[in-house]
């Protein structure tokens, strides 16, 4: 099997290195944490659903819309409520981007 890497970079612009593999869209790896993270679960929750939004190219930038509008909520929750610590608005958070997305 021929091992493939990619530097990425995070919002934050810090750059990864990132090992990829063919049978993924190339677009998966420009994506957030975020966005990997809804892309698996919908893989794993609603192969069908994946598949056809897949097939219709329109997978990638749907998971990017709605975990751009996920980080937009978690700033704001951090502001308006004051919270000290960024993981507890990302678990916050959370539940309404899985269900923005319609999954369990």
């Amino acid at each position: 099997m021929e091992e493939k890497f990619k530097e990425v970079k995070s919002i934050t612009d810090q750059k990864y290195i990132l090992e990829t593999n063919p049978a993924v869209e190339e677009e998966y790896y420009e994506m957030s944490w975020t966005g990997r993270q809804i892309y698996k679960l919908m893989q794993e929750q609603q192969p069908e659903r994946f598949a056809e939004m897949q097939q219709s190219k329109t997978l990638i930038p749907f998971i990017e819309k709605h975990a751009h509008q996920w980080f937009l909520n978690m700033e704001d929750h951090i502001q308006k409520n004051g919270l000290a610590y960024r993981h507890e608005a990302e678990e916050l958070e959370w539940n309404n981007l899985i269900e923005a997305v319609g999954l369990k």
